[in-house]
């Protein structure tokens, strides 16, 4: 039994149904409680949700746009709740329980938040790229780059598929032709195997969009075979970051 933080009425969430009642279980009783606690507690919880279960209580206190104390009090009333466990976030249950309280557009503000906190933290690419991927549609030419080059480096690494999917959510974004001939070439790199016909669509549509002869024979020579781990993409070879997507302040709680 637990008694919320604003309401102060008792919310069971902790004992399972051994009643056969059809009482509703744990995990819901559980979102239901997120709903009547501060918008403190719940902007937490949904940050603890997105985030990898060992991520920072730092890192959880930007990505929820809380300071340091009311992160702290946050974080005591979710350890109340389950959601999180010592200096973790909880389990299986609890996590899907604060997904499902938050929303699907709430989730997708809370990656694009995240994205940009462990950006400006310097957490790897692929941990970056993992949120965007969560965000929805990029909204600036920064995540797409970084996108990017985040499949250059999944292909190198043997990982089409990933590629795959990144290269298809940097294309939703805001792309002029050239970078979307770059993408759509890169693209047919990694789909030529599975789905050679599909690889053959993204070639000829890339072609199309640069008018000079000497652009489309480099469209060209990206497609080339190479041995593997001799993969060359945008910026990746030399190692480099891509500049920080879209430049925004880890603080701000608002959607891209």
């Amino acid at each position: 039994m637990l008694r919320s933080a604003v309401s102060g009425r008792v919310v069971p969430i902790a004992s399972p149904d051994r009643s056969g009642s059809g009482a509703p279980p744990p995990a819901d009783r559980l979102a239901a409680a997120l709903r009547h606690e501060p918008p403190g507690v719940v902007e937490l919880a949904g940050a603890a949700a997105v985030l990898d279960p060992d991520a920072g209580a730092a890192t959880r206190a930007r990505v929820a746009g809380l300071d340091d104390i009311a992160a702290a009090r946050a974080a005591e009333r979710l350890a109340e709740l389950g959601v999180l466990d010592g200096a973790r976030c909880g389990d299986g249950p609890a996590r899907a329980a604060v997904l499902d309280a938050a929303g699907d557009d709430r989730c997708r503000r809370l990656h694009a938040r995240a994205a940009r906190v462990l950006d400006c933290e310097g957490a790897p690419l692929e941990r970056v790229a993992h949120h965007h991927l969560a965000a929805g549609p990029p909204w600036d030419g920064g995540v797409v780059e970084l996108l990017h080059v985040a499949a250059a480096r999944a292909e190198q690494s043997g990982d089409r598929t990933r590629a795959g999917r990144l290269l298809e959510h940097a294309l939703t974004g805001p792309v002029g032709g050239r970078r979307r001939a770059a993408l759509l070439v890169d693209l047919s790199v990694v789909a030529r195997v599975a789905a050679p016909a599909t690889a053959h669509g993204h070639l000829a549509e890339a072609l199309s969009l640069v008018p000079c002869a000497r652009e489309r024979a480099e469209l060209l020579a990206r497609t080339v075979a190479r041995s593997p781990g001799g993969r060359r993409g945008p910026r990746a070879a030399a190692g480099a970051r891509p500049a920080r997507a879209g430049r925004r302040d880890h603080r701000d709680a608002g959607g891209p």
